[in-house]
């Protein structure tokens, strides 16, 4: 038992192990129980049970709560979907008279460099 009970831990099994078998919650929507096993697979056994330790605590009863804390973040997190991030277009960044002065300077800019590349091709020696 890893944390706080220096020698007294080689003495006693305060270690609590909560087993939650997915298959069998039906309290749990289809959609949480997918996600569990997606992000929670190397806790997985081959039976769909999810397997939760806690040995954080000198005692047991504190041991059994925190595993119940961290299976009741783990449903809490699988059950919280992220939405999808969809880049803003240009239309909701600028105004129109913006939107045109930037175009303008880009036109500008793509002019400046064409009429650089133009002067390179010319012939500097005219005979």
């Amino acid at each position: 038992s890893s944390g706080a009970g220096g020698q007294n831990v080689n003495k006693k099994a305060t270690k609590a192990q909560l087993r939650l078998h997915i298959g069998r919650a039906n309290w749990l929507h289809d959609d949480t129980k997918g996600r569990l096993r997606e992000v929670y697979r190397n806790r997985l056994t081959k039976g769909d049970e999810l397997i939760i330790e806690c040995e954080a605590h000198r005692k047991q009863a504190q041991n059994k709560e925190g595993a119940i804390e961290i299976l009741y973040t783990m449903i809490k997190s699988a059950c919280t979907v992220k939405a999808e991030w969809i880049p803003p277009t240009i239309d909701e960044l600028f105004t129109e008279d913006e939107q045109e002065e930037f175009h303008e300077k880009v036109k500008k800019s793509k002019q400046i460099r064409k009429d650089i590349r133009a002067n390179r091709r010319k012939e500097k020696f005219v005979m």
